[in-house]
């Protein structure tokens, strides 16, 4: 899977890269290593297209485990990166609160979370959500 990495977090990269220790990268799989949470996110994200099976476990683990609550705020903001957004509008299981964020997200995000919105509309037959797609060219 090619990842399109967006934070400039020199600790995310190497993370991300494979060149942080392994401590730190099962560590971040598990959501133990302090970052911020938008790039804890991205570097789950990340790992879950990796060829290594314990981080993209862990990695599934620990982004089933988010509060639904905090993942609405934070895929509001405008600094979300598009591979999360991309995840999270995959993901049948999450409310349809998260959906409709994912749909209708900021205005300044419409460009960037196009593919999650089509991914979304394509995989779901929801015709009430489907409808907000329109928000956004």
């Amino acid at each position: 899977m090619d990842f399109e990495l967006t934070s400039t977090n020199p600790v995310v990269k190497a993370i991300v890269a494979g060149t942080a220790p392994r401590p730190a990268q099962l560590a971040a799989s598990r959501g133990i290593l302090p970052l911020p949470q938008n790039d804890l996110l991205e570097v789950l994200v990340a790992f879950i297209g990796k060829n290594d099976a314990d981080l993209a476990a862990n990695a599934r683990n620990t982004l089933a485990s988010q509060d639904t609550k905090q993942l609405g705020i934070l895929l509001k903001s405008n600094e979300v990166a598009p591979p999360i957004l991309d995840y999270f509008a995959g993901q049948d299981n999450l409310p349809t609160e998260i959906h409709e964020t994912i749909l209708t997200g900021s205005r300044e995000n419409c460009g960037d979370a196009g593919s999650s919105r089509r991914r979304f509309a394509a995989n779901r037959h929801q015709s009430k959500l489907g409808a907000k797609l329109s928000d956004c060219p």
